[in-house]
């Protein structure tokens, strides 16, 4: 008798889980994914603003030995009033695809003037 019912059970799961695959549900109900919405579907987040992409090339030219973290956890602490924060993920993105811009202003940096008063020097007490 219990091998009977185990024989019954092991066939109806098998058939189950063939007659699922034969309709497409091969794939757990969790693991699906859910197509958007039809018409204006609003993206995931917002696009983030220029100033905050130009605000991440001069943290990074100025910080050229900090990596994604510190430079995602500097910009979040610094700009926080602004209600803009950025992930690790999008400071990667980010800095990869503007490479050159951080050069450019690393140089411009090393090649700015300094700053002093007028007919001042330091070396006067």
């Amino acid at each position: 008798m219990f091998i009977i019912c185990w024989l019954l059970a092991w066939a109806l799961a098998w058939l189950g889980l063939h007659w699922q695959r034969a309709i497409g549900r091969d794939v757990p109900l969790h693991a699906r994914r859910v197509s958007a919405p039809a018409g204006g579907a609003q993206p995931r987040s917002r696009k983030k603003p220029a100033w905050a992409l130009r605000q991440l090339v001069l943290l990074k030219a100025h910080l050229p030995d900090a990596g994604c973290r510190l430079l995602a956890i500097t910009f979040n602490r610094v700009f926080a009033h602004r209600d803009v924060s950025i992930s690790k993920s999008f400071v990667h993105r980010a800095l990869r695809d503007q490479a050159y811009a951080v050069m450019q202003a690393r140089k411009a940096i090393r090649s700015a003037r300094l700053r002093g008063r007028a007919g001042q020097s330091d070396l006067g007490a």
